[in-house]
């Protein structure tokens, strides 16, 4: 249960605001923001969670949950650019932080181009080698900068760790779209890649 759900949210604002000049560090002011965004988030009030996020990032501009949580809210909001930013902060705040990786990926992927993303979803895949959606983004984002077999490679092990949401029809289809723009893009004069495509397609049947 929230403090929205139990009515409480209003009263830990006000104790939160008044904590500033009996607590020792802004660290602490920070946290204490940060928890009020929080229920902000879970009470599905974005706009009030980004207040407070902001408020605790001015307490502490390095607190990482804080600029990772602004920026899954902004992206709640539709603003990619801000939440673009504070993702590159959470991972200067904190290096070792796959999801800001992976959503930074998404982001970078949509504005720049698959070639720009590939190196965030190689260090997701470092941090989390065991995350089969972070395989299969690699895997599409190989296939469409002109590295099929390491596309593959990453398709497979997606197949693996999550064969409920990759080894499946829709995520075979996404593979083999990325397939075709590369052919269209670059040829098959070897024909590896229409055999590939030719075998996923019979997967399908």
């Amino acid at each position: 249960m929230s403090l929205v759900e139990f009515g409480l949210l209003d009263e830990a604002v006000d104790f939160v605001e008044q904590q500033h000049a009996s607590l020792s560090q802004d660290h602490e002011y920070a946290v204490l923001l940060f928890n009020i965004g929080q229920e902000f988030t879970r009470a599905k009030d974005h706009q009030n969670a980004i207040v407070y996020y902001q408020k605790a990032l001015v307490a502490n501009p390095q607190l990482g949950s804080a600029h990772y949580n602004a920026a899954l809210t902004y992206l709640q909001l539709g603003d990619e650019r801000r939440a673009a930013e504070h993702l590159r902060q959470t991972i200067k705040a904190e290096p070792n932080s796959p999801d800001a990786y992976f959503y930074l990926a998404q982001l970078v992927a949509k504005s720049a181009g698959p070639k720009q993303a590939i190196d965030y979803l190689v260090r997701a895949v470092e941090l989390r080698p065991n995350h089969g959606e972070t395989h299969f983004q690699l895997a599409m984002m190989r296939i469409l900068t002109g590295a099929p077999d390491e596309g593959r490679r990453h398709f497979e092990i997606s197949q693996r760790l999550a064969p409920e949401r990759f080894a499946t029809l829709a995520a075979t289809k996404r593979i083999i779209a990325a397939i075709d723009i590369l052919i269209r893009s670059q040829g098959d004069s070897a024909g590896e890649l229409t055999k590939w495509k030719e075998m996923l397609a019979k997967s399908l049947d």
